[in-house]
């Protein structure tokens, strides 16, 4: 069916791709976040553990 529009070219990256990109960049970011925020809990709130 894609062949029949011959005349739109495809574009290099697809639209799933910068989805998954963008969807990895907002995970590494959420992570890094969590990541910061258990840290910091842990060295402002010590426990006798």
């Amino acid at each position: 069916m894609w062949d029949q529009n011959a005349d739109e070219e495809p574009p290099r990256s697809p639209r799933w791709l910068a989805l998954v990109w963008v969807l990895v960049a907002v995970g590494l970011a959420g992570a890094c976040c969590y990541g910061v925020r258990v840290i910091a809990e842990l060295a402002l709130l010590p426990t006798p553990q």
